[in-house]
């Protein structure tokens, strides 16, 4: 399932994604980061752009990362290298 999220687009798309796969409701999301279901609703549609504050909260509350979710990849080191992931890790 995880994989299915790879080629999404934009923040907002990976963001009803990933709270769909974790089903929650946007009003459960929105509790959960301290936003409105409304504020969820404007950034999965691409009504509204999260600021950053934004999306480490709504990353969190999902167990994803913030730059998967901001950008759709993540960076990690290992063994000097950088790896670039297109699925989001569960943290």
């Amino acid at each position: 399932a995880a994989s299915e999220l790879s080629f999404i687009a934009s923040t907002g798309e990976r963001l009803a994604a990933a709270r769909q796969q974790s089903g929650l409701t946007r009003k459960d999301l929105g509790l959960a980061a301290q936003l409105t279901g409304q504020t969820v609703a404007n950034i999965e549609t691409g009504r509204m752009i999260p600021r950053v504050d934004t999306v480490e909260m709504l990353a969190r509350s999902l167990g994803v990362s913030p730059s998967w979710l901001a950008f759709g990849h993540e960076c990690e080191t290992n063994n000097n290298s950088v790896l670039i992931r297109l699925t989001p890790k569960k943290i």
